[in-house]
């Protein structure tokens, strides 16, 4: 017999923009109930850049974030070639960031939110979404063992990760056609860092075909991960590790650094990592997070997307049932505003650092009109207003000039150097 349950704001993930919403209602004095479905544990590693670093402390993590050990500081990310004989370094402007495990990064968020007062229903996935009319007015759940509850809300966030529950059910969700990509994971221990793996910095090699990300964790750990055409995926038939080592086959030097390596956990792997959704906010439901669209990995803007839109739809939330008890569509403007945006700009840099012209432009190294220092800022996570247009229009003179450079390089002159 399926169980009932009445909550306020019902939450449906626990990652880090489910955290942050519920935490945000919590600190706001509106009771707030999130679904922890059983997953496996995220295999890789996540940068928290300066900007998500605030946001984290803000939500109760500043401890967590100080007791980190100090190989855990990531002071900016560097730039390599395949054969790792061509880098350049993007070192943060502001404070550093970290390099953290993302399971403990989850673990330390969902503390803080029990902290906070929020409850946690762990093994209890949402199946259904139950309507009246156009209002989203609660969910069925249902556990391992194939319970089923049944719970009533006042007001609903989506933060069910690429999942992407409400999307998918409401036929919101479709790929991105031109940027078809698979992504794995894995981490490694047992490592011996190479003199170009830098310690302190996410080293990001530009292969011919993708990207494949390296983050030192401390004690030997690195964190590795790859986003590759989905076509790759294919043809590997479904193997997450040939996948990866199609990824490490096209770096040499990383091969051979993993190659006495033990992997902690099985690679895992997102077959299709893309996607967009039509709408991001309902009748008393709005979708944060990778839930509300998801691109890319190569600009590590993901957490922050996740912790500042989920903090932004626990305000409107709050705010909303504080003031006359619930929640419209009307009430998210404020998080549908900022989704919105930071996808579009999420978009304009996943497609920049994409372009091998643009590539040359930053391998080169050379300040352009305060353009380099724009970026940077943005990759600080230095994304919202004031100013921000002030950023971002001086960070696409780069993307000028790597007009620049795709003209002379189909001419035979490259104004710089070449990059895979």
């Amino acid at each position: 017999m399926a169980r009932y349950r009445d909550v306020d704001v019902l939450v449906v993930g626990a990652g880090p923009a489910g955290c942050a919403a519920a935490i945000t209602l919590a600190q706001a004095g509106v009771a707030a109930t999130a679904l922890d479905g059983p997953r496996r544990d995220p295999p890789g590693g996540e940068l928290v850049v300066p900007r998500v670093a605030r946001v984290l402390a803000e939500l109760g993590l500043g401890d967590w974030l100080a007791a980190l050990p100090p190989e855990a500081v990531c002071h900016g990310l560097t730039l390599l070639t395949p054969d790792v004989s061509r880098s350049t370094t993007l070192s943060f402007l502001g404070t550093a960031g970290w390099l953290v495990d993302r399971c403990q990064l989850d673990r330390a968020l969902q503390a803080a939110a029990v902290r906070a007062g929020v409850e946690i229903l762990h093994d209890l996935s949402a199946t259904v979404p139950s309507f009246e009319g156009t209002r989203l007015v609660g969910v069925v759940a249902r556990g391992p063992d194939e319970r089923e509850e049944i719970i009533s809300c006042k007001a609903l966030i989506d933060a069910s990760g690429k999942s992407a529950f409400l999307a998918r059910r409401l036929g919101w969700g479709f790929p991105y056609p031109r940027h078809q990509r698979s992504a794995g994971w894995a981490v490694y221990s047992g490592v011996a860092p190479p003199e170009w793996l830098a310690s302190g910095r996410l080293t990001v090699v530009t292969l011919p075909s993708g990207f494949l990300s390296l983050a030192p964790l401390g004690a030997g750990r690195v964190s590795v991960g790859t986003a590759l055409p989905r076509r790759l995926w294919d043809e590997c038939n479904g193997s997450a590790e040939r996948l990866l080592g199609k990824a490490l086959g096209e770096c040499p030097p990383a091969d051979w650094m993993l190659a006495k390596a033990t992997p902690e956990r099985p690679v895992g792997v997102v077959p299709s990592l893309a996607f967009r959704v039509m709408d991001v906010a309902g009748q008393a439901f709005c979708i944060v997070g990778d839930a509300a669209g998801y691109l890319d990995q190569v600009v590590p803007h993901g957490l922050l997307a996740a912790l500042l839109g989920g903090r932004s739809a626990g305000l409107d939330a709050a705010d909303a049932l504080l003031r006359r008890g619930r929640v419209t569509a009307v009430d998210f403007g404020p998080t549908i505003t900022l989704v919105r945006l930071l996808q579009r700009q999420q978009v304009g840099l996943v497609h920049a650092f994409y372009d091998r012209d643009f590539r040359a432009v930053l391998m080169a190294g050379h300040e352009h009109l305060g353009a380099r220092r724009a970026l940077l800022r943005l990759l600080e996570g230095d994304v919202l207003p004031p100013r921000r247009w002030r950023k971002l229009t001086r960070a696409w003179v780069l993307v000028a000039l790597a007009g620049l450079q795709e003209l002379t390089r189909r001419l035979g002159t490259p104004v710089f150097p070449v990059v895979p």
